[in-house]
């Protein structure tokens, strides 16, 4: 079974780093930044996201834990959008399941348990945003229920 807690501050400096190089490498791969200044705009993002770090008011990160064999196996991050977005909305900034642990019901276990939050902090909608070459994440959210929103294309010429 998977339990969800907030995360400790040890933990979260461990993600952020983490979280940062993997944005930056995310974006470079789906075209959207350039190799060279990625890293500085990744941590200029996070900063922006979390300027309280893992204290920024509406921003919910947790771990990820299976409570029977008592390991940490990923990360979900909640938001919940200033007052002039959506207020009935929440934004699904980050759903990871460690590498080792994938393929193994983790992903959509999270699924739902985000869902669970969402409601308890009074949301009804949850949105979120998946690079277009994540095709395990892409399966997971259809798996899920989520639906397409928009669609963002290019061509290198």
């Amino acid at each position: 079974m998977l339990r969800i807690e907030y995360m400790d501050e040890a933990d979260f400096a461990s993600y952020l780093e983490q979280s940062i190089s993997n944005y930056a490498e995310e974006k470079v791969k789906a075209g959207t930044w350039r190799d060279d200044g990625a890293l500085v705009k990744s941590r200029e993002t996070y900063a922006r996201l979390l300027p309280e770090g893992n204290h920024t008011k509406d921003q919910h990160i947790f771990s990820l834990t299976d409570t029977e064999k008592n390991r940490k196996v990923g990360v979900l991050w909640l938001g919940i959008p200033g007052e002039d977005a959506d207020s009935e909305g929440a934004f699904l900034f980050d759903l990871l399941v460690y590498p080792e642990f994938r393929r193994l019901g983790y992903g959509m276990q999270a699924m739902k348990a985000v869902e669970e939050v969402a409601r308890h902090l009074g949301r009804n909608r949850i949105s979120l945003h998946v690079f277009g070459h994540n095709r395990p994440a892409i399966e997971l959210y259809e798996k899920s229920g989520y639906l397409v929103e928009d669609i963002v294309m290019y061509k290198e010429i």
